[in-house]
């Protein structure tokens, strides 16, 4: 699958989350938006983060799917996806002690 065919289907994954959540937040507010005035922007902000996230890291994976149902998928659990990984990754050191400003090394 092309990086650009992964990318469309995870973004096609993640705003199926995105309806969803919106669809359960205005049934709890019994038919109401779930956002006034200043709280529109940061709301559409973070909706806009995540399928960039979830369409980047679909590309990203791409060689590894045979078909649109993966891809999909990856969409779907982007975030989680990155934050598993996020865990295993060692922190980045540069080989210096903040404290005394002596090389650790």
């Amino acid at each position: 699958m092309t990086p650009l065919a992964a990318a469309t289907w995870g973004l096609v994954g993640a705003l199926v989350v995105e309806v969803l959540e919106l669809a359960a937040e205005i049934r709890r507010r019994k038919g109401r938006w779930p956002w006034t005035g200043p709280r529109l922007w940061p709301s559409l902000l973070a909706v806009g983060l995540r399928l960039t996230a979830a369409a980047l890291v679909a590309a990203a994976m791409s060689e590894q799917f045979a078909g649109r149902w993966p891809a999909f998928c990856v969409g779907i659990s982007a975030p989680l996806i990155v934050a598993r990984i996020a865990q295993e990754v060692p922190p980045f050191t540069s080989g210096r002690d903040v404290s005394d400003g002596k090389s650790t090394t």
